[in-house]
């Protein structure tokens, strides 16, 4: 009977250990990966921009300073509109009061007057418009152009489109190096990626620059995307 118990336990023993060793040592197998960076670009023709204006009216005294800045508003928006710009593309964001101060030497400041400031964001859903709706707004008082950006109307897809093609950029990357090192690709590991970027011209112009300059729309934005992927790497069987 003792002896019958002595083998089952030792058969039940080396059926473990059976299982287990092998799995102990698959696990202290290091895992050999490959990191391989993709990237791309997608180029598309905008057809929206995007900008700030900034409308100032100064006046000896608070209340005029106010009231000298609402109607030059009120004249630019008159324009545009007649122009055929719609109101749900203009939006007011900024309104400012404050005085202005001469200094010199060591004298104490002397008071000026007061400038009213307020800003008008503008978006242009007709590019070939982009020109003449700047002139307007210099001829009526804008003092500067600022925050200045082309946009596509459907960026969600052009951004998804350049993270497909960074995708397939890091594949044929990590598929290139793995034939060259004569190695077998195994599957990702892990994926990351970098803020996606969007490029276009300068976003800043000032009322003093020549028109020509303001006018220039860009023949296309770039939406630009990268990621970071690790593949596992097999040796290739004999």
């Amino acid at each position: 009977m003792y002896f019958k118990q002595f083998i089952f336990r030792n058969i039940i023993y080396l059926a473990v250990c059976f299982v287990i060793i092998p799995q102990l040592a698959f696990a202290t197998q290091p895992v050999r990966m490959l990191t391989v960076t993709g990237a791309a670009a997608v180029k598309v023709k905008p057809n929206q921009a995007k900008l700030t204006w900034t409308i100032e009216a100064r006046a000896d005294a608070p209340a005029s300073a106010m009231a000298a800045l609402r109607s030059k508003t009120a004249s630019l928006l008159a324009a545009l509109e007649a122009f055929g710009l719609p109101k749900e593309d203009l939006a007011s964001s900024v309104l400012s009061l404050s005085p202005n101060f001469q200094y010199i030497d060591q004298q104490p400041p002397k008071l000026l007057d007061y400038s009213a400031t307020t800003r008008l964001e503008v978006t242009i859903n007709h590019l070939p418009a982009f020109p003449e709706i700047v002139q307007i707004g210099l001829d009526l008082g804008v003092t500067a152009l600022g925050n200045l950006v082309f946009l596509t109307k459907d960026e969600a897809r052009w951004q998804s489109l350049a993270r497909q093609k960074a995708m397939k950029d890091a594949l044929v990357k990590a598929q290139d190096y793995a034939e060259a090192a004569e190695v077998k690709l195994g599957q990702m590991i892990s994926l990351s990626d970098r803020l996606p970027e969007r490029g276009g011209p300068p976003g800043f112009l000032s009322a003093q620059r020549s028109l020509s300059e303001a006018g220039i729309v860009p023949q296309d934005v770039a939406f630009r995307q990268s990621v970071i992927a690790q593949y596992e790497i097999l040796v290739k069987p004999e």
